[in-house]
C-alpha cells in the first residue's frame, strides 16, 4: 500500500470517527460554532489564545496545542492568518484533542499520520456529513467540468454558509469519495498529509 493510499484510508477512518462522535449530534446548522464547542468541551478544560504579536512565529505555523500537567490545554492560533485559516486551525487542533494525540510522546511518534487524522476530523467537524450529504450530487464526479459546475453553484454556497475555504471543501470531497483527486488541478499531485490551504 502506498503512502497516499494509506493516508486516504486513515482519513476515511478519521472522518467516520468524527461523524459518530456525540458532539456532532449537537450541530444543527452551518456555520459550526467551533470556538464555542471547544470552550464548552467537558472532557478536558480547553482555552483558546492567539500567539502574542511580539512573538516571531514562522509563517507556516498556523497553531498548536500545549498541555499542562493538570491536563488542561491551550489551543494557540496565529493572528497573522485569515479568519478562515484560524477557524480551520481551531478545528484541526481540537481534532488532535479528540483523537488523543496530546497523550503521545512527540519524540517517539511519526507525525504525518496524526496530521492526516486531524485534517480529516477538522473537515468533518466544519462540514458535518448530516449537513453536507443533502447538498452532494447523486453520483461521483469524475470530470473537471462536472466538478467545476457543482463547485461554482452548490459548492460556493456551502463554502459561504460553512465559513470554510474552497480547498477545505475540495479535500473533504476527495476524502469522502465524491470527486477524484485527479479532477481537481491543485490536488492532482497532493501529498497525503497536505493541509488544505485556507
Amino acid at each position: 500500500m502506498s503512502r497516499s493510499e494509506w493516508g486516504a484510508r486513515i482519513a476515511s477512518e478519521a472522518q467516520t470517527t468524527m461523524r459518530c462522535h456525540p458532539l456532532m449530534q449537537t450541530i444543527p446548522t452551518w456555520p459550526v460554532p467551533v470556538a464555542e464547542i471547544i470552550r464548552t468541551y467537558s472532557a478536558r478544560h480547553l482555552t483558546i489564545r492567539q500567539f502574542p504579536p511580539t512573538l516571531t512565529i514562522p509563517r507556516e505555523l498556523h497553531g498548536l496545542t500545549l498541555t499542562r500537567s493538570s491536563g488542561d490545554a491551550t489551543i494557540w492560533t496565529n493572528p497573522q492568518d485569515s479568519p478562515l485559516v484560524q477557524r480551520f486551525t481551531l478545528a484541526h487542533e481540537f481534532a488532535h484533542v479528540l483523537a488523543g494525540h496530546l497523550e503521545f510522546d512527540p519524540d517517539r511518534v511519526v507525525r504525518w499520520p496524526l496530521e492526516v487524522i486531524a485534517n480529516a476530523m477538522a473537515a468533518e467537524l466544519l462540514l458535518p456529513w448530516h449537513l453536507l450529504a443533502p447538498e452532494l450530487p447523486p453520483v461521483r464526479m469524475t470530470t473537471p467540468t462536472a466538478w467545476q459546475r457543482w463547485r461554482q453553484s452548490v459548492g460556493r454556497a456551502i463554502v459561504q454558509r460553512a465559513e470554510v475555504s474552497p480547498s477545505v471543501l475540495d479535500y473533504h470531497c476527495v476524502d469522502l469519495g465524491i470527486v477524484t483527486a485527479d479532477v481537481i488541478p491543485l490536488l492532482r499531485h497532493r501529498h497525503a498529509s497536505a493541509r488544505p490551504e485556507c
